[in-house]
């Protein structure tokens, strides 16, 4: 994993290479691009930092795999949408994600789980697969607005985050 320098005629490239998805984050600076080389990586990812981009190598080779397998409150937002987790949560504007398979962590299906829990402006979604694990099994189709609870590949949420709205959310290409 890498923090992708700028280079021009006369500056030298230069990145950095990380142990997880998460320390790259947590070391990048806003507006910083994060190139995630193939592999499967088994985290949950946190994102609050403006004018991310991470990128995957290829949504069929790099794998994000969520690791909860039971409720956690110290987990960002665990518990405010029904006893929920993400694999990633997003908690900023102008980010982006392109180019991964993402597995939500596996619950039972009296919980909700969730490729990617965002909350913020102008986050584009595009080039994923995402792979939904309840008790086990590949949920295919769940419907959380008929009471199904379970695995959902994208949720937004502002409930208590101090009035951000949710626009510009660009969602496309994903299986």
């Amino acid at each position: 994993i890498d923090n992708a320098g700028t280079f021009g005629n006369s500056s030298l490239v230069e990145f950095n290479i990380y142990s997880s998805i998460q320390s790259a984050i947590d070391a990048a600076s806003s507006g910083e691009t994060i190139n995630v080389a193939a592999g499967t990586y088994n985290e949950d990812i946190l994102i609050t930092k403006n004018g991310l981009q991470i990128i995957g190598a290829n949504p069929s080779t790099t794998k994000i795999n969520g690791t909860r397998i039971e409720l956690n409150t110290n987990f960002p937002n665990a518990g405010v949408i029904g006893n929920s987790i993400a694999a990633i949560e997003i908690n900023a504007n102008n980010v982006k994600i392109n180019g991964f398979s993402i597995e939500t962590p596996e619950l039972d299906a009296d919980h909700y789980a969730f490729g990617i829990l965002l909350n913020g402006e102008n986050i584009e979604i595009s080039n994923n697969i995402f792979n939904m694990k309840s008790d086990g099994e590949t949920i295919v189709d769940p419907d959380p607005v008929n009471g199904d609870k379970g695995p959902v590949a994208i949720q937004t949420w502002t409930s208590g985050n101090g009035g951000t709205s949710i626009k510009g959310l660009n969602i496309t290409d994903n299986i």
